[in-house]
């Protein structure tokens, strides 16, 4: 399992439509598998779920974000998991780690606007 964590800051429901638009661009075979929403008072909290097909391991990964947005901060928790061949031991995480990595250059490119 890969982790990526960062905080960002800009509005919850651009900011997801944005990473729809670069997460859809970077894979043909990328589907939405989930999408939830919940709000306490002032903060809401959003959990995404994406597929893809992991070239390198042969099999699906998933990708599950949870985003926290408190005004105009965004909390982006991810953890992608899948795509191993091993039975008792994890082999072959490549895939995990790319999904990962691209999720970190989207956010990482996420200008608020």
């Amino acid at each position: 399992m890969a982790k990526y964590r960062s905080v960002i800051h800009g509005d919850i429901a651009h900011f997801i439509d944005y990473l729809d638009s670069k997460l859809y661009a970077n894979s043909m075979s990328l589907s939405k598998e989930e999408e939830m929403c919940a709000e306490v008072n002032d903060v809401k909290v959003v959990m995404l779920v994406y597929e893809r097909y992991s070239y390198s391991g042969g099999n699906r990964l998933s990708l599950n974000i949870t985003l926290v947005a408190d005004g105009d901060d965004i909390h982006v928790l991810a953890a992608s998991s899948g795509g191993s061949n091993g039975v008792f031991f994890k082999f072959n995480t490549w895939g995990e780690d790319n999904f990962i990595g691209v999720l970190a250059d989207i956010v990482d490119a996420y200008d608020g606007q």
